[in-house]
């Protein structure tokens, strides 16, 4: 056999050796991905025991992929730099972290921010307060303007971030007059298709009475004060007769 039959049979075995990889991994991530067999019908019947019924088309909700993520507060001289133009000294009243900077003031006590200026506050524009926000650097792909409540908000995963907002008037230039909120910094951590789902059974079991009818479930991501700074929870809101109910799963 000449060499180069010998190097043809080579390039159809790597190219073989490639194709069987690639179905591998292929056939990994559908696995990882998909529902073991029979375990809609296990979670309705661990329901029912409780006395609890579900409407079935919700079920597949409580699979979707999550993201994972965490946060942490922003950097003092940071904030000094990007509210008051310039690092100050930061000085401490009863419990808080007070930069002052001529007109301008900004407090940080826990994880809320607070700033403030003699300017003039003007009627507030959607528009101008998120290029705003922007302008800060503390600006997010993902925020969104609440007309209802006029805050600033952070969604994740394509579902909003509870308890991570900003409530800000501008002045007539169109730069932040008063701001005032929770808005940390969210580092992401990657996905997770293995979401606990016996997790959240045990919580609906616990938190609904018997008789009650799932309507729907929906993610959920809280953001909550801890010892350290901030605490990211996930959870499922579970509504049963119009009202919704939060079931942590971590």
């Amino acid at each position: 056999m000449n060499w180069s039959k010998i190097k043809n049979i080579m390039i159809i075995v790597l190219v073989l050796i490639n194709l069987f990889l690639l179905m591998n991994i292929a056939f990994s991530r559908y696995m990882s991905q998909s529902l073991p067999a029979g375990v809609d019908e296990s979670f309705v019947s661990i329901l029912a025991k409780h006395g609890i019924t579900i409407n079935e088309k919700a079920v597949p909700n409580l699979y979707e992929t999550r993201a994972i993520i965490s946060a942490k507060a922003f950097d003092v001289d940071f904030l000094t730099n990007a509210f008051i133009g310039e690092k100050v000294q930061y000085v401490s009243e009863g419990g808080s972290l007070v930069a002052p900077g001529g007109d301008k003031k900004l407090v940080i006590s826990g994880n809320k921010i607070v700033f403030t200026t003699l300017k003039e506050a003007v009627p507030k524009n959607e528009a101008d307060i998120m290029k705003a926000v922007k302008s800060l650097g503390i600006g997010y792909e993902d925020m969104f303007y609440e007309e209802t409540t006029g805050y600033v908000k952070l969604k994740v995963d394509s579902v909003e971030l509870e308890g991570m907002y900003l409530d800000i008037f501008l002045d007539k230039n169109g730069t932040p007059a008063s701001v005032s909120g929770v808005w940390p910094q969210i580092v992401s951590e990657g996905e997770n298709n293995k979401v606990s789902v016996f997790q959240a059974i045990n919580s609906i079991c616990v938190q609904l009475p018997k008789g009650s009818h799932i309507t729907n479930v929906e993610k959920a991501y809280v953001l909550e004060d801890a010892e350290n700074g901030f605490n990211v929870k996930y959870a499922w809101r579970v509504y049963n007769q119009g009202r919704g109910y939060l079931c942590y799963t971590s």
